[in-house]
């Protein structure tokens, strides 16, 4: 049935706390859930994506997720991001994905050709394809084909990890640099970052 994406979202209420010097805490859910329409309104307008999952034990996320036609699947309070997202990896291949894009949902730069390059893989052969943040360091995006393949390695160095965890599984694995993809908003200066590129987000409650 193709390729699709899945979209773990944080608690909104407890996301991006390291801006809190910057915006108050409702600032901060609202901040988050504008990234999260934006990215889930490019996800169900693409021609790469068959279908949107969500998971989340956020219930706001959640009723977002399933107005704008993702299809919706409740985070065990238990679960890590790596537990959920094979979870989420489980119910999209069950019901016939032939491979998927794990893909955060705070990319405010993220645009319907970095969906195209990441998924942009001739044959069918298996293969993990690793989208690196703008510090080398950490993983911002994967494309897994066939779902299932491959154990997420999310944390601390998570660039190299995944790299080894798919050499230990005999996996042909690329790395890319995709600029809509690299950039995410964790820091106040990326804020002002965000804010000098896209004016749009100048309107942040303080």
């Amino acid at each position: 049935m193709g390729i699709w994406a899945i979209v773990p979202v944080k608690h909104l209420k407890e996301g991006k706390s390291r801006l809190e010097s910057v915006l108050s805490p409702r600032a901060r859910e609202l901040f988050s859930c504008r990234i999260l329409k934006r990215t889930l309104g490019l996800l169900a307008l693409s021609d790469i994506i068959e279908r949107t999952v969500v998971i989340s034990r956020d219930d706001t996320a959640l009723q977002m997720a399933r107005e704008l036609g993702a299809l919706i699947v409740n985070e065990s309070s238990a679960s890590d991001l790596n537990c959920a997202l094979q979870r989420a990896t489980q119910v999209a291949a069950s019901l016939g994905a032939t491979g998927v894009l794990v893909l955060p949902s705070d990319l405010p730069l993220l645009g319907a050709n970095d969906v195209e390059e990441i998924t942009r893989v001739r044959g069918h052969d298996p293969i993990v394809v690793l989208a690196a943040d703008r510090h080398g360091s950490g993983t911002n995006a994967i494309f897994v084909r066939p779902p299932g393949l491959f154990r997420y390695r999310f944390g601390g160095g998570s660039l190299v990890a995944h790299q080894e965890q798919a050499r230990v599984q005999g996996v042909v694995v690329r790395v890319y640099r995709l600029p809509g993809m690299e950039f995410d908003v964790d820091e106040p200066a990326d804020l002002h970052r965000l804010q000098l590129m896209k004016p749009e987000f100048r309107d942040a409650e303080g």
